[in-house]
């Protein structure tokens, strides 16, 4: 699970999967996150004199709303899917690296950390990328109702859930829902719900003391029988064998 964020790479790389969509990005790239996500992520470039590191920044909506004021209310913009990558500017790796260096002292931390974390948007914001940095503050737009919907999906994904519950939630039409929650999350809303539910259970059994026919039910399968087959479909073994 991501959390809304824009995420700032400084060395390494990574390889996330959004449904079907292979992204990749790596030291000088940004990736916008404008709404909690979850991606399969694998880090494909590091080693031990060169470790991947990343620094990740919370998306404020409030933060991005007053800073879009102050640039006199930038025009809308189409935000296309849930996330995006791009290259940092040399302004952005600048302030980056003035935030991180905000680290080291107590006294920065406190007095100056606060200064940067606004500029920082503010640079998304002016970036080839912007567009979906203003789509996550406006409250009524469909990244947001999209947003909604996907909070709902991980508070109760062990409940009986459904695409019309998802798209009342969103306040959308269902077929409007549909095709925007796709363009969002490179997945169909049930299909998200069932990947998001199987990680959940792979979890529980992995790191928590959870029999298989509660992990079931406490991720939303009614039958073992069928949580059983997609669990070893989707990862090409049994939840026993996971929990062993």
């Amino acid at each position: 699970m991501y959390d809304a964020s824009v995420i700032f790479v400084v060395q390494g790389a990574k390889r996330a999967r959004r449904g079907d969509e292979l992204l990749e990005y790596g030291g000088g790239d940004y990736l916008i996150l404008p709404v909690s996500l979850q991606l399969h992520s694998t880090i494909i470039r590091a080693a031990p004199e060169t470790h991947f590191l990343a620094m990740s920044l919370r998306i404020d909506p409030r933060t991005i709303a007053e800073t879009l004021l102050e640039l006199g209310g930038a025009a809308k913009t189409d935000p296309g899917s849930g996330l995006a990558i791009a290259t940092m500017t040399p302004q952005m790796a600048e302030c980056a690296g003035r935030l991180l260096d905000t680290l080291e002292s107590d006294r920065d931390r406190r007095v100056l950390a606060p200064l940067v974390v606004r500029e920082l948007p503010y640079r998304v914001l002016e970036g080839p990328q912007g567009g979906l940095l203003r789509a996550a503050a406006e409250s009524a737009g469909r990244l947001s109702q999209v947003g909604r919907a996907l909070g709902m999906v991980h508070r109760d994904y062990g409940e009986a859930l459904s695409v019309p519950d998802l798209a009342r939630v969103a306040h959308m039409a269902e077929s409007t829902f549909y095709s925007a929650f796709r363009e969002v999350t490179g997945m169909t809303p049930l299909k998200y719900l069932q990947e998001f539910r199987l990680h959940r259970a792979r979890q529980m059994l992995e790191f928590e003391d959870v029999g298989v026919a509660q992990t079931a039910r406490q991720v939303g399968y009614n039958s073992r029988y069928q949580f059983s087959r997609d669990f070893k479909a989707r990862f090409g073994e049994t939840p026993t064998a996971v929990r062993r």
